[in-house]
C-alpha cells in the first residue's frame, strides 16, 4: 500500500507540487514513524488510507473552497503557499485564484499556445499585472507575489 501511495504521489505531483509535495512530505514522515515503531501496522495502514482519500478527493476538496476543479485547486494552492506568512484570507485568495485562472484560461485556449512564444510573454505580462496585487494585498506583498510568477512561468 505505501508503494501505491508513492506511486500515487509522483504521477501526480507535476499537478500540484504544493499538495503533493505536503503529502510526499507526510508519507516519509510515516514510514519513519513505522520504522522506528512509533506507529503499529494497524496505525500505518489507516494514515495510509487518509492519505489516499485526500489523493481521491481533490475535486471535493475543490468545490467545498467554492473552485471549480482541480485545476483551480493547484493554483489556489500555489498562491496560498507564496502568501503562507500574511493573513490575505481564503475568501481574497479564492477571487485572486479565480481571477488569475480566467487570465491564464484566455491565453491557453488558443490553438498552440504553447509553441507561441509572443502569446506565452503575453500571458506572463497579464498574470503578473499589479491589478492581482494591489485591490487584495498590501504593496509589500508584490514582491513576493511577483517572484511567484517568475517561478510559475519556468513550469509552463
Amino acid at each position: 500500500m505505501q508503494n501505491a501511495v508513492k506511486h500515487e504521489i509522483n504521477i501526480r505531483f507535476d499537478e500540484d507540487p504544493v499538495q503533493y509535495g505536503s503529502l510526499r512530505d507526510r508519507l516519509e514522515e510515516l514510514i519513519e514513524k513505522y520504522r522506528e515503531g512509533r506507529y503499529n501496522e494497524r496505525e500505518t495502514i489507516e494514515e495510509l488510507r487518509a492519505l489516499m482519500d485526500e489523493i481521491r478527493s481533490r475535486d471535493k476538496q475543490a468545490r467545498n473552497k467554492g473552485l471549480r476543479d482541480e485545476t483551480d485547486l493547484s493554483f489556489y494552492h500555489a498562491i496560498e503557499d507564496v502568501l503562507d506568512e500574511h493573513d490575505a484570507g481564503e475568501e481574497n485568495l479564492i477571487a485572486l485564484t479565480a481571477d488569475l485562472v480566467g487570465t491564464v484560461e484566455e491565453f491557453v485556449t488558443k490553438v498552440e499556445w504553447k509553441e507561441k512564444t509572443q502569446l506565452q510573454n503575453r500571458m506572463r505580462k497579464e498574470a503578473s499585472s499589479p491589478r492581482y496585487i494591489t485591490p487584495i494585498f498590501p504593496p509589500p506583498w508584490a514582491e513576493k507575489y511577483l517572484a511567484f510568477e517568475r517561478s510559475w512561468e519556468m513550469k509552463i
